[in-house]
């Protein structure tokens, strides 16, 4: 069952493990694009883009700052 959803699109968001019920896994389906692209980003799976940054909000400008100090570029450009 896992697999065929996966197969459909969705994603692993967390995994949860109780004691009386085991292990069980939490997914997502993403409907919207830059949801996704974040989820993927967030993840490793993708690349911090023009999209990104433009739709960045609350924590973004300070995410901004730390890229800028720690790479010594503007990720903008």
């Amino acid at each position: 069952m896992i697999i065929a959803k996966l197969k459909a699109g969705f994603r692993i968001v967390a995994m949860d493990i109780d004691a009386a019920t085991g292990a069980s896994l939490n997914l997502r389906y993403f409907h919207n694009e830059a949801q996704l692209r974040v989820y993927e980003y967030r993840c490793g799976l993708a690349a911090l883009d023009e999209r990104l940054l433009a739709a960045g909000t609350g924590a973004m400008p300070l995410l901004l700052e730390q890229l800028r100090r720690g790479s010594g570029a503007d990720p903008k450009t």
